[in-house]
């Protein structure tokens, strides 16, 4: 009896190659068996390529936060901003009361275009009136 030796061949793939199916899959959402059969790859070599990079991309983007998370934060800076002017802008009215307390009512306050609470010494409040 004849033995038969049986020589398996192991293709190797450039990695545009492999990027080119990988997107096709990832991007263009064609299954893994139609982009296989199209470019003559066995259907779990080329699976196993889309989980690898499925893989390294959840592991790369664990520690990033998701679209709406950023938004979120931007808009709680925001109003941390605006918040931490006004507690300013509070502070300095304090502060010119007490060197003030005679006449308590010498602050007043007016509100910009942006609703923020703009905060002055108003000098008409401590002038006499017309004389009369």
């Amino acid at each position: 009896m004849a033995t038969v030796e049986v020589f398996m061949s192991v293709r190797q793939y450039t990695d545009e190659f492999k990027a080119a199916a990988i997107k096709q899959v990832v991007e263009r959402e064609f299954t893994v068996v139609e982009v296989a059969a199209r470019i003559r790859v066995p259907k779990h070599t080329l699976y196993d390529w889309v989980q690898g990079t499925r893989k390294a991309a959840r592991t790369s983007h664990a520690g990033t936060p998701a679209a709406s998370d950023s938004a979120e934060v931007r808009r709680l800076k925001a109003e941390l901003k605006r918040v931490t002017e006004e507690r300013d802008i509070l502070k300095k009215s304090r502060a010119a009361a007490t060197l003030c307390p005679q006449q308590p009512n010498v602050m007043a306050a007016q509100v910009n275009r942006n609703g923020v609470a703009l905060w002055f010494h108003d000098r008409m409040a401590s002038k006499p009136g017309p004389p009369g």
